[in-house]
């Protein structure tokens, strides 16, 4: 009766452990899919992004630039261009991942805005004879530079090498360390529905583990009321927690239907072990 209590008691600290053990593979497993892929914020910069960023770079050259350089706002419109900006934020952020200062060319950049603001005024008849244009065309091409640019992906881009360097231990050593119990909880009992059983219990603690709090923060959507400004990085910061915090609730969902298909099999397999003085009570 004594070996049947202690090993009771060993298999609950054993569940504890597989329980830990896999809230954190599934927790950094999460945010190694999410959050620190590798292509995640490049895949969330979506038409309506590159508009937030042209619409906001536009409007501040207008209020910054048009009266000191005594051109009109129009002049403005449609400086630079959206296919060629959608290229240069990519080429940016892969840099700035990659620890590298910039990833486009600044001067052609520079150029472009030269020809277009003299295309317009020719065009328009506009005198920009007192008009420095080199001094305005490396203001234009610094906004230019701060808009597709984000003030956090320097951090950012630390925090992922840091985390893609601690995934590398956590994901072999956390799933070894599984196995190990696993094993474990498996030699301890005769009958290995109990242990089943046993694995079931771990399977909905981790789900009770990952999904209310995240959830919670989805439905109450706190974070989305956060005055963030220019409008394009709130929209980038809220895709991201919204995508890490639905990656974390279904990834909750998939262990409690884990726990459900183990529940359904330590049934039939109690079923099948038929040898009545052996009956589990």
């Amino acid at each position: 009766m004594m070996n049947r209590h202690l090993s009771y008691i060993v298999s609950v600290i054993l569940s504890f452990l597989i329980m830990v053990c896999l809230t954190i593979l599934i927790f950094f497993s999460c945010l190694a899919v999410t959050v620190f892929r590798a292509d995640f914020l490049a895949r969330l910069m979506n038409d309506r992004y590159y508009q937030s960023v042209m619409d906001t770079l536009t409007e501040t050259l207008k209020q910054k630039l048009a009266s000191p350089s005594n051109l009109p706002k129009e002049a403005f419109d449609g400086l630079f261009s959206r296919g060629q900006m959608k290229e240069d934020v990519k080429s940016n952020l892969n840099a700035k991942l990659a620890g590298i200062n910039s990833g486009y060319d600044r001067e052609r950049v520079r150029q472009k805005v030269i020809e277009r603001l003299k295309s317009y005024a020719d065009g328009r008849g506009v005198d920009i004879s007192g008009t420095n244009l080199e001094s305005l065309a490396d203001y234009c091409v610094e906004e230019y530079d701060r808009h597709i640019g984000l003030f956090f992906l320097d951090d950012f881009a630390v925090l992922r090498n840091r985390f893609d360097k601690l995934f590398a231990y956590i994901l072999p050593g956390f799933s070894m360390l599984l196995i190990l119990l696993n094993l474990f909880l498996f030699k301890l009992h005769r009958f290995k529905h109990r242990a089943v059983r046993f694995c079931a219990c771990s399977m909905f603690s981790t789900a009770l583990m990952l999904i209310p709090f995240p959830l919670f923060l989805l439905l109450c959507g706190a974070y989305r009321r956060i005055n963030i400004t220019p409008e394009y990085v709130k929209y980038l910061l809220v895709e991201t927690v919204n995508k890490g915090l639905t990656g974390l609730v279904l990834s909750g969902i998939a262990s409690a239907a884990a726990g459900a298909v183990l529940a359904v099999a330590c049934f039939r397999m109690r079923k099948n072990a038929i040898i009545p003085y052996n009956k589990y009570e």
